[in-house]
């Protein structure tokens, strides 16, 4: 069995400044998200002294909020973080993980029909399907 862990990216209005809205599933095998968990709260504490500390894609790719949000409180250099991603990424790697993820298109949505589906409720729809289908194949 596979716990999935969602997290959504862009604005879920269609008059909105964000084009995309995204939703991103990963599913880790029961089996392993102890492991992963333990894995990734050792590192957060070997980079940043701690383990509450939130890791947000936009907040490493962005000078002003890489700043803001993680050299500046945790006193951690730009070489620092790229090693911790790189770090991250490793552990994602060395675990059988499955990624699903749905992209809607605000402003091509909004063009091709009169009154489309909220941004959010069709990309889970779509993400829920995607994942129930991943089920489906997954030996019993």
């Amino acid at each position: 069995m596979y716990l999935f862990y969602l997290d959504e990216s862009g604005e879920r209005e269609y008059e909105s400044s964000s084009q995309y809205f995204v939703l991103c599933a990963v599913g880790i095998h029961t089996k392993d998200w102890k492991a992963i968990n333990t894995d990734i709260l050792a590192l957060k504490k070997t980079y940043f002294g701690t383990v509450d500390v939130e890791i947000k894609s936009n907040w490493l790719r962005i000078p002003k909020e890489r700043e803001r949000r993680y050299r500046m409180p945790f006193r951690i250099s730009d070489t620092e973080l790229r090693e911790f991603t790189d770090k991250f990424y490793d552990i994602l790697q060395d675990y059988d993980i499955v990624i699903i993820a749905a992209v809607v298109d605000k402003k091509a949505m909004s063009q091709k029909y009169n009154q489309p589906q909220p941004p959010s409720s069709l990309a889970y729809r779509l993400v829920f399907e995607r994942i129930e289908l991943f089920g489906n194949y997954i030996p019993k």
